[in-house]
């Protein structure tokens, strides 16, 4: 996948661990002494929110993961039994288990107030610290708002101190920034609510170039607002985003289409150890472990039932595989379109199919001496279907999975931004393609040129339409036009942008666009072999040839203006009289819209355009996969908060002593 991404300005605040606790020691919690740990409560409990795929649902709340497990080392270190360290267990996904981001989002902060609720009904004079990282941030930020605003699920005085680090939601009202100053809010936008009684005990933690926590919204509109439509729970995402047209009806099918098309659930995915699994069932008649055989089975089917709808879905969506095998295409890319390759040369049906009766055959069965012929038909069957699969390098197998798992989403981020800049590329080139146009019908009955003149002059103007719709061929290609139309409708850009994109992506996906482009390359190549033979003076063959194009040539004119300036479907393609006629007409549509974009949009320039749509890349890129381990997303371990040179971590774990302290823990 690509990404853009600009280094924004890193403003030191000078804050030093003494100076930053001393700035939050006086806060609505209560600074009177913590009750000693007795009767197996703890003094306080520091409840830590993993970020994304640093935990999961099933995990131990007792087992430190991820960013902050040094910080619940040291509290263990210097308070011992006075202090127990929790760490939220939640599904922590990002579209790569079955949920979405915001789904996955709203079952931590159901988690988190879980855990709260449970220890503070345990222990009723614990107090509490918090803190979380990129999605588990967006967990403890919502957990600390819904205490600070609403007492619940405990009291405001009960909490210490709320550490968020890379918080999408980064600038909600009454948080305070430690270190760079990022360059905007999170990618969600603040929280509505702000953080009332907790204000002042809450520290956040965000680099200047992590988009993921800081993004200018003012400046890019469309990479804020994309983070905010991507970041929805689904069964709210509707009501969310309903503001954002007055087509309240396409709104609502756009945001089910956007939630479906994300989901990819490969959390059974065992692709490395596939073809181990398909030779357990192929050698089932000489084993004795048909445990071992049926659970064999079940991995495989759990394994190719995401994968068939993967590949079936490529299919569909021709583009995603395009990207993975682009040039400049990374190494796990090119191993994920190895193995999509491959199932899609597969009959997946059939080998879910025999992997199934494997299932069925082995049911009952105590011993391998009494395995039926059917599990040896079967096991064969699977065997053969699946050898596509199991033949692929093991290094593709294993390193697939991580990029087939958010394909769904990038592709469909991938393919809006695309749209997206096209459209405004393409918009930009009416009045040129609407002139080229004209000028078709103008050259053709142009009693003053010859017929050497009217080739030169015909192939003159076909070879600058060429140019002027490749946004268009690189915009079209693959894509459901009418969807993305859908989903650009549904970005609230207050600049009115993607309101105009919306509509124009939605006229020209009456149009076929990618037929209209070939015609023209088609017709430019035809032209110059006319040109060259009228430079060879075979006017004969220059005669009967433009005679035969001539209808073809006007067709295009034809379609070409009515898409452009909305004029009628009716006119003939093959009446001269008629296409002259209407290319006097007045224009509207396509043509209309240009100029209503050009004096919407009179202070940006072409390129401000584009750095408007791909700045949205980055909106996707943070929703839709884990960031890299280079990015500035992964910086809190490394970078420097204070004069003292404290890292995110080392400063959070000083402040958290220090409020401890503060308590008389």
């Amino acid at each position: 996948m690509t990404t853009h991404r600009r280094a924004t300005r890193a403003l030191v605040l000078g804050l030093t661990v003494a100076i930053g606790a001393t700035l939050w020691s006086s806060s609505g919690a209560s600074a009177q002494p913590a009750t000693t740990s007795t009767g197996g409560c703890p003094s306080v409990v520091a409840v830590f929110g993993p970020g994304t795929t640093e935990t999961n649902a099933a995990a131990d709340p007792q087992t430190p993961v991820g960013l902050f497990a040094p910080i619940a080392a040291s509290l263990d270190s210097r308070f011992g039994a006075q202090v127990t360290s929790l760490f939220v267990p939640y599904p922590a996904s990002a579209f790569t288990q079955g949920m979405t981001y915001g789904d996955s989002e709203a079952k931590g902060v159901e988690s988190a107030k879980r855990l709260v609720s449970d220890w503070s009904g345990r222990c009723p004079a614990v107090k509490f610290v918090l803190a979380g990282y990129s999605q588990g941030a967006d967990v403890i930020g919502d957990l600390a708002a819904d205490i600070g605003c609403k007492q619940s699920p405990v009291p405001a005085a009960r909490v210490l101190a709320v550490g968020l680090v890379a918080d999408p939601q980064q600038g909600t009202n009454g948080g305070k920034i430690v270190g760079s100053k990022p360059d905007g809010t999170g990618i969600l936008g603040p929280r509505a609510s702000g953080f009332c009684a907790l204000s002042a005990v809450v520290a956040e933690h965000c680099e200047a170039a992590d988009k993921y926590c800081s993004t200018n919204a003012a400046a890019n509109p469309i990479q804020a607002s994309l983070g905010q439509l991507l970041g929805q729970p689904s069964s709210t995402a509707t009501s969310n985003t309903s503001a954002a047209t007055t087509d309240s009806t396409s709104n609502t099918a756009a945001s089910t289409d956007l939630t479906s098309s994300l989901v990819s659930d490969f959390s059974g995915v065992d692709l490395t150890g596939l073809p181990n699994n398909v030779a357990t069932i192929a050698d089932a008649a000489k084993s004795n472990n048909i445990a071992g055989v049926a659970a064999a089975a079940t991995s495989v089917v759990d394994t190719l039932s995401p994968l068939g709808d993967i590949a079936q879905w490529a299919s569909q969506n021709p583009t995603a595989l395009q990207t993975l095998t682009a040039p400049n295409a990374s190494t796990v890319d090119q191993a994920a379109a190895k193995v999509l390759g491959a199932v899609q040369t597969m009959d997946v049906g059939a080998a879910m199919n025999a992997a199934s009766s494997v299932l069925s055959a082995v049911s009952g069965i105590t011993s391998s001496p009494a395995t039926p012929t059917s599990l040896s038909s079967s096991a064969a069957d699977l065997s053969r279907t699946t050898a596509p699969l199991t033949s692929t390098p093991a290094e593709a197998l294993s390193s697939a999975t991580s990029v087939l798992s958010i394909l769904k989403p990038q592709n469909v981020i991938d393919q809006v931004l695309n749209v997206a800049s096209g459209t405004l590329s393409f918009v930009t080139n009416v009045p040129s393609l609407l002139d080229c146009v004209q000028k078709v019908f103008g050259v053709v009955t142009d009693a003053k040129l010859d017929l050497a003149g009217k080739v030169r002059g015909v192939h003159d103007i076909f070879k600058k339409l060429t140019t002027l719709f490749y946004p268009l061929i690189k915009m079209a290609a693959a894509v459901d036009l009418h969807m993305i139309s859908s989903l650009l409708g549904m970005i609230p850009d207050p600049s009115g942008t993607m309101a105009i994109v919306s509509v124009v992506v939605s006229i020209l996906g009456n149009v076929d666009v990618i037929g209209l482009a070939n015609q023209v390359i088609a017709l430019t190549e035809n032209l110059w072999t006319m040109a060259e033979k009228a430079a060879e003076a075979k006017w004969v063959e220059v005669g009967v040839g433009f005679v035969q194009m001539l209808p073809t040539v006007l067709g295009f004119a034809t379609t070409a203006f009515n898409a452009i300036t909305g004029g009628g479907t009716k006119t003939s393609a093959n009446s001269l009289g008629q296409a002259t006629t209407m290319a006097s007409s007045s224009s509207s549509s396509l043509a209309g819209i240009s100029n209503t974009l050009s004096k919407t949009l009179t202070s940006k320039s072409a390129a401000d355009l584009s750095d408007l749509v791909r700045e949205g890349i980055d909106a996707g890129t943070f929703l839709a996969s884990q960031a890299t381990k280079t990015s500035p997303h992964d910086a809190y371990t490394k970078n420097r908060v204070d004069a003292a040179g404290h890292t995110t971590v080392q400063w959070l774990t000083q402040w958290f002593v220090n409020r401890i302290e503060q308590v008389g823990v």
